[in-house]
């Protein structure tokens, strides 16, 4: 299946994706390094005030973001948080979509499952896909940035049943 989906995501398409579903990802989707999602984590469970409302939200795990007066320059786009990193904790807290590549753990399925989460891989580089940037948590090289995407080419790596994409393609980029 195809589809063009905006975030934040409803629960009623989160069902319908299955794995190798291509997708074209538009909306704002939450951009920061495997370090700045665990200090997100852990301001969550010192219940403390965080500035982003994950409900329904996609975040995207990066290797590097460079952002120069508010122009996003370059984007890497990492493995796939883990639940080292805070992933379980996120997903309680309403994230609905993981964006980045590798594979998932029988644990990671599993908490897609029980979250009704899903992982997407890039089918495209993201650079050209970016709208708008702007950082929203954080500061130097560990933030967050809200990243506003338009048409973003996807493919769903794991979906909400523990189904995985086998294709490579989606590893490839």
């Amino acid at each position: 299946m195809s589809m063009s989906i905006l975030t934040p995501i409803p629960t009623s398409v989160i069902a319908k994706l299955r794995a190798g579903d291509r997708v074209n990802l538009s909306g704002i989707v939450y951009a920061g390094r495997q370090s700045a999602y665990s200090r997100l984590a852990d301001a969550v469970r010192r219940g403390e005030a965080i500035p982003i409302d994950l409900e329904r939200q996609v975040i995207c795990c990066v290797d590097e973001t460079i952002v120069r007066d508010g122009v996003t320059w370059g984007i890497t786009i990492g493995n796939g948080l883990s639940l080292d990193h805070g992933a379980s904790l996120l997903l309680t807290e309403g994230v609905r979509g993981i964006l980045g590549t590798g594979t998932n753990s029988a644990t990671m399925k599993y908490v897609y499952r029980k979250y009704g989460a899903v992982q997407f891989g890039p089918a495209a580089p993201i650079s050209g896909h970016v709208e708008a940037a702007r950082v929203v948590m954080g500061e130097g090289a560990d933030v967050i940035l809200a990243l506003n995407l338009i048409d973003f080419p996807v493919v769903v790596a794991c979906d909400a049943f523990g189904g995985e994409n086998s294709n490579d393609e989606v590893d490839d980029m």
